[in-house]
């Protein structure tokens, strides 16, 4: 470790990248500053000393962060950077962990970063975020493959101007989550997010914004994803999910041309409130979508004093397997505020496709399904500013069982 921190150094300082030879080095945290530059030759690996007292020490916070404890935490990495800009990890290299359990160095992690390049390596069974980043901005993920993540495998904090293309992820927790939390102690946003042409795969959720949104996520775009499934059903296991819970604003977000194999849960949105007051969500497209042996229904749920106001549904083709559940159009539905966000949590769903609620001015344009059991296909509960032919099964709830042309 020692060895390599002063080889980073002294090429950092001249101006030049740092090479990692062929072969395995052991090491711990390695710090890297303004202009550091690391090259990953063909056969080079870094391998994770096995005990986490050999990195840098967990930071303690003075303030709630209103996050979970993975995300709240940065100094306790492989590769750590703080304050810094014009950074880049590039090369045919591996970092591998080799861990067993989840908990442990997050693999590289940044804070309070700008310009960062990450490019071409791999990274193998992190314990943590494979790689993490917070309150950064010009961020160029590409070509970088995770496999067997224990945790999550990239997670955008509080951040902006974000390119992630060109990549795969396996994990067993969240593949790419954007988070705005509290973890320096106030309020930031994410925004200007873009994912393009990934593969990913994970027993939890596919793409994802929150849990964490204390702060706003604002202009966000997916697009060209591939996601597949069977490894597992955390939470549902949601293919696309969006979720405000902690009072901050989700808006103009564009999710298209989404491919989904083996998903739990296709489509996920959320406004919930697990702080003083809930958040917001306008102006969401989702569009050409098509979804196989999916499990549970979607769902689409606002609340009554904070529907999701402004949502397009665009070409979305659902042809679900299994476990059709409670179908019975008139069943009640739970609304469970301060919740955990999570399809799961409101019950069975009477619906096969899609369970709206709490929605103002819904758009639904060629959406097509297969129907697994003799009961609605979409289901709208307080659904405002809707058009189409719904039959009314009770006050304010419709049942819809011809596909939208």
């Amino acid at each position: 470790t020692n060895a390599i921190q002063e080889g980073i150094d002294s090429a950092t300082k001249a101006g030049k990248p740092y090479l990692i030879p062929a072969g395995t080095h052991r090491v711990a945290t390695l710090r890297l500053s303004t202009g550091a530059h690391i090259q990953f030759t063909q056969g080079a690996i870094l391998e994770m000393l096995p005990s986490n007292a050999d990195f840098a020490p967990i930071e303690k916070l003075s303030f709630d962060p209103h996050a979970d404890i993975e995300t709240s935490r940065f100094e306790h990495a492989l590769f750590f950077a703080s304050d810094a800009e014009r950074i880049t990890i590039e090369g045919p290299g591996l970092i591998a962990c080799n861990r067993q359990s989840r908990g442990g160095p997050k693999p590289i992690s940044m804070r309070r970063c700008r310009k960062v390049t990450l490019k071409g390596f791999t990274i193998d069974k992190a314990p943590n975020y494979a790689i993490s980043f917070i309150a950064s901005s010009n961020i160029d993920i590409g070509n970088v493959k995770i496999t067997r993540s224990l945790s999550d495998g990239i997670d955008i904090d509080s951040s902006t101007d974000v390119l992630i293309q060109d990549s795969e992820i396996e994990s067993h927790d969240d593949a790419i989550c954007l988070k705005a939390s509290g973890s320096l102690g106030d309020k930031r946003p994410t925004r200007n997010v873009t994912v393009e042409r990934c593969q990913l795969k994970t027993a939890s959720v596919f793409f994802k914004l929150g849990t964490e949104s204390v702060g706003d996520f604002i202009g966000i775009r997916a697009r060209n994803l591939k996601l597949t499934g069977g490894i597992g059903n955390r939470h549902g296991n949601p293919g696309i999910a969006l979720e405000t819970v902690d009072g901050g604003t989700i808006r103009n977000v564009t999710v298209e041309d989404i491919e989904m194999d083996q998903v739990g849960t296709p489509i996920f949105l959320r406004i919930g409130n697990r702080r003083n007051s809930p958040g917001e969500m306008s102006a969401i497209r989702l569009a050409r979508i098509t979804a196989k042996g999916t499990r549970y229904a979607s769902v689409i749920a606002g609340l009554n004093d904070a529907p999701i106001r402004g949502l397009t549904l665009e070409s979305i083709s659902v042809d679900p397997v299994g476990q059709p559940g409670n179908f019975d159009p008139k069943s009640p539905v739970q609304e469970t505020r301060a919740a955990y966000p999570e399809p799961i949590q409101f019950g069975p769903i009477p619906a096969s496709a899609f369970f709206f609620r709490h929605v103002v001015n819904l758009k639904l344009k060629a959406i097509t399904y297969r129907k697994p059991a003799p009961s609605p296909a979409i289901l709208l509960d307080s659904v405002l500013k809707f058009s189409g032919t719904c039959k009314e099964v009770l006050p304010n709830r419709l049942a819809c069982d011809q596909p939208f042309r």
